[in-house]
Parts: structure tokens; C-alpha cells; sequence
């Protein structure tokens, strides 16, 4: 039985992306996107789907990050990089991917930040998450976790 889980990045409402629609042509360096981590699992592979039709031969690069502690850039990672291939032609509709070379553990509290390297010369809209395998494991035994009905 395959237990793989997608875990998709949603917006924060500084960045002016709605939802699950990321805005890749915003400014350098901003946080596009925010994924929760709630369970133990390992990253299987990173995706940004693209969902403008820029023909722009700037094309934006994302940048996925593993903040150990949710809500602050202390001690954060890049888990690798996305950039939109072919660029001067339409990707509308494809799917980018990338698997670590390198095997990445994510905890209970920590979380996943979507950042925008490089702007896309064109404003263009795209969908950003992580595959991921479940390692379930007893709640006790991870600090981040609080079992509040106790």
C-alpha cells in the first residue's frame, strides 16, 4: 500500500497569492508559501506546478526551505531548488519536480517555506507542495508535540 501524501504550500496574505495560488513574479526573496509539518515524515519530492502562460525569458526560480522551528529562519535549509525550464516558451499546465539526493526528515513543528530566488520576469501564478512518507511514530516521543486532552 502506497501511504505518499502531498502536502501543498498556502499563501500567506503578505505576499498577495490567494489559497494555493502563489505569485511567482512577486519580489525576490519572498516566502511564497507556507506548509505545515504535523506528523514525522520523509521528503520524497518537490513540485511547483505552473499555472501562467509567460513566455518571458526570465524564468522564476523556487527555492524550498526546511525551517526546523516554525515561524523563524533560525537554522533553515534549502531542500533544493525549481527553476521553470524552456524559458521564452509557455509551461502552462507542467508539473516540475525534483527528489533529493539526500535523505530529509521532517518533524512535528517545524514547517516548509516555498521562497521565490528569482522573480519571473512576468507576473504568472503557481501551485508549490512537497510528496512526502509518513513515518508514524508515538506523539510522547516528539518534543513538538502536545497532547492537550491530557
Amino acid at each position: 500500500m502506497d501511504s505518499r501524501m502531498q502536502l501543498i504550500a498556502i499563501a500567506p496574505t503578505t505576499t498577495g497569492g490567494v489559497g494555493t495560488e502563489l505569485l511567482a513574479g512577486a519580489a525576490a526573496t519572498t516566502i511564497l508559501g507556507i506548509i505545515p509539518i504535523l506528523q514525522k515524515c520523509d521528503l520524497r519530492e518537490l513540485h511547483v506546478v505552473n499555472k501562467g502562460t509567460t513566455t518571458h525569458a526570465t524564468a522564476f526560480v523556487v527555492n524550498f526551505r526546511k525551517r526546523v522551528t516554525a515561524g523563524t529562519a533560525t537554522g533553515d535549509s534549502s531542500m533544493g531548488t525549481i527553476t521553470r525550464r524552456t524559458p521564452a516558451t509557455s509551461t502552462q499546465g507542467q508539473d516540475f519536480y525534483q527528489r533529493p539526493t539526500t535523505a530529509i526528515t521532517l518533524q512535528p513543528g517545524q514547517e516548509v517555506v516555498v521562497v521565490l530566488d528569482t522573480a519571473n520576469g512576468d507576473a504568472v501564478t503557481i501551485q508549490a507542495g512537497i510528496l512526502v512518507e509518513p513515518m508514524p511514530e508515538d506523539p510522547g516521543n516528539i518534543t513538538a508535540q502536545k497532547n492537550i486532552t491530557s
